[in-house]
């Protein structure tokens, strides 16, 4: 009775084991499936310093794991896009060199130009670190050195606001554009009263009540908008903000070669992997001990399985751009502006592969076309149905709405009920709030905002 307990345990135990071990070889599978290709050949490289039983193929020549080496591709793939990734990478990496000042270094360098107290100066100092990116200072003046007179910081900060760029310290943005002006020297003009007594109505475009309540003409009122109000900055610190531009390295090459198209994984940073020789002879021969056999056949499934998930996630974006050339066809060819309906669930059934897969496959990974370099995502959209029963894409819906807006009349723009109308007459069945959702997506104020006043 205790033998046949026993058996059930350790059956029980193994099983279980086992099952842990599929998790968490999946779990690894769906991780290397969803990276892009530069994190995929760094967490490589950790993988073979962490596995005592991969090294790198002596006999392949190590393609680039660093963006500070040009990339090295097949012949194939020399085209012009390929030409400007790497002037674009080369931009980069000389920007990197020289990089510009920050914002809080900038007006550091101001500081010993107007203050000389060293009090004012160390307070000057807190300030500055207080401005946010767009320049301002969005901390109360109380907050900022508690046992500083709060009329010294209001003194300090009034210098710091005539440093450059003109508008930097404001509290607001009302604070911000009349900082501009007084440094313009315009503080007896009509700008400064339209930001100074009407900076509402502005933002909402309610010019007639600004024009009857100065007495001045709507003509008078949109050129001063126009030539004064309109170049001011809304946010000083922006142009002292250094970000790096993030370098693109599409996963997925689409080239076309004498009228044929041709698909390529790219590869070309991921370290070619191979098991060592001399821990594949140690297995063969049975000289090993249990336990340093075990962890030897331990490392090396470990390690094929690793070659095997990386060449299905090769795979898998290959299909995936097979079916996409095949969808979109008309556009790589350049007869067609808009994109075709491809969703998620059709290219999953059209596969074989789960939707969750394709979901990973395509997360941050893009692609090389002639037409340029595109995100994966941006090819799948969902379909709008016409009155004819035709299907158009989201994002030729978008494209249509975007160039019935930049073609309506400014002096009476079209509300979303309106554009909604418009859009059936095309044969386009398009609710107003859907018009509104795609308004916004595209960045485009109200009617209320566009219009333009005589």
């Amino acid at each position: 009775m205790n033998q046949i307990s026993l058996i059930q345990e350790n059956q029980a135990s193994l099983h279980q084991q086992q099952q842990l071990l599929v998790n968490l070889a999946m779990k690894q599978a769906f991780h290397v499936l969803q990276l892009p290709l530069l994190e995929l050949a760094e967490w490589l490289n950790t993988e073979i310093e962490s596995n005592p039983v991969l090294e790198i193929d002596p006999s392949h020549e190590s393609l680039k794991t660093s963006l500070d080496e040009p990339i090295r591709e097949p012949h194939v793939l020399r085209n012009k896009s390929q030409e400007q990734m790497e002037k674009r990478r080369k931009e980069h990496q000389e920007n990197l060199l020289t990089a510009p000042l920050s914002l809080y270094e900038y007006l550091m360098k101001q500081v010993p130009l107007t203050i000389e107290d060293p009090q004012n100066v160390h307070l000057a100092e807190l300030i500055i670190g207080h401005l946010n990116d767009k320049g301002y200072l969005e901390t109360p003046l109380n907050e900022i050195a508690p046992s500083i007179p709060i009329e010294t910081k209001h003194k300090v900060l009034s210098e710091v606001q005539s440093f450059d760029p003109p508008g930097i310290g404001a509290r607001n943005l009302q604070e911000c554009l009349l900082l501009q002006l007084k440094l313009k020297k315009k503080e007896e003009g009509l700008a400064y009263k339209i930001i100074a007594e009407h900076l509402d109505a502005l933002i909402h475009n309610r010019l007639p009540s600004i024009s009857q309540k100065l007495n001045i003409c709507m003509a008078t009122l949109t050129q001063v908008i126009e030539k004064e109000i309109a170049p001011l900055d809304l946010n000083p610190g922006y142009r002292y903000g250094y970000q790096p531009t993030a370098t693109i390295i599409p996963d997925i090459h689409l080239i076309c070669v004498e009228e044929k198209w041709q698909i390529e994984v790219n590869t070309s940073f991921l370290p070619r992997i191979q098991i060592a020789p001399i821990y594949v002879e140690a297995l063969r021969k049975s000289s090993l001990e249990n336990q340093e056999f075990f962890y030897l056949r331990r490392q090396l499934a470990s390690g094929k399985w690793l070659k095997r998930i990386v060449h299905r996630r090769n795979e898998t974006l290959h299909r995936i751009a097979e079916f996409l050339l095949k969808k979109q066809i008309d556009f790589f060819n350049g007869e067609k502006a808009g994109l075709n309906p491809m969703t998620i669930q059709e290219t999953a059934q059209e596969l074989g592969l789960h939707e969750s897969t394709i979901t990973r496959a395509i997360a941050s990974k893009y692609i090389a076309c002639p037409q340029g370099v595109f995100a994966l995502k941006s090819f799948f959209n969902q379909a709008v149905k016409t009155q004819n029963g035709e299907k158009i894409s989201k994002h030729t819906l978008r494209k249509i709405l975007l160039r019935t807006i930049e073609r309506e009349n400014k002096l009476q723009p079209m509300s979303d009920e309106e554009i909604a109308n418009q859009l059936h007459k095309l044969g386009i069945s398009c609710a107003r709030r859907t018009v509104a959702k795609y308004r916004t997506a595209l960045k485009i104020a109200p009617a209320v905002k566009r219009k333009k006043w005589n």
